[in-house]
């Protein structure tokens, strides 16, 4: 059964959204998996996608991308988030391992988990549980 009717992968890079895609699909996670390349883009993805009323559940979003990264991505969707009464539950997906970036975002009031890539099965059946736990 899946768990999501939409995600949103937000990550510069192209083959890690695909992969990523990929297993959400395997592991039957998601119906839909939406994926763009910058915090620029996901904010004008999620603005339209409100308009439409098609707003993901969850979003997978990475911490270091060129122009916007995730943290500037979690300001200006905080404001997103409180002109359209949004809650979407946000994960940080990312290659750091950075102590200073995984505590930050344990103490971050939008982010629920802090998940190392690469995903894989295990990694999104705990997502899961965590989400059914919340």
């Amino acid at each position: 059964m899946d768990i999501f009717n939409k995600i949103l992968i937000i990550d510069d890079d192209p083959i890690h959204n695909m992969v990523s895609s990929k297993l959400i699909e395997k592991a039957k996670f998601s119906n839909k998996t939406d994926k763009v390349l910058s915090g620029k883009l996901a904010l004008e993805y999620l603005s339209r996608n409100a308009k439409e009323n098609s707003l993901p559940e969850l979003i997978f979003l990475d911490i270091n991308m060129p122009l916007m990264d995730g943290w500037e991505f979690l300001k200006h969707y905080e404001e997103f988030r409180k002109e359209n009464a949004v809650d979407i539950h946000i994960l940080m997906l990312t290659s750091s391992i950075s102590p200073e970036d995984i505590e930050k975002s344990k103490n971050h009031p939008l982010v629920f988990e802090f998940v190392t890539k690469p995903l894989s099965i295990d990694k999104l059946n705990d997502i899961r549980k965590s989400l059914t736990l919340a």
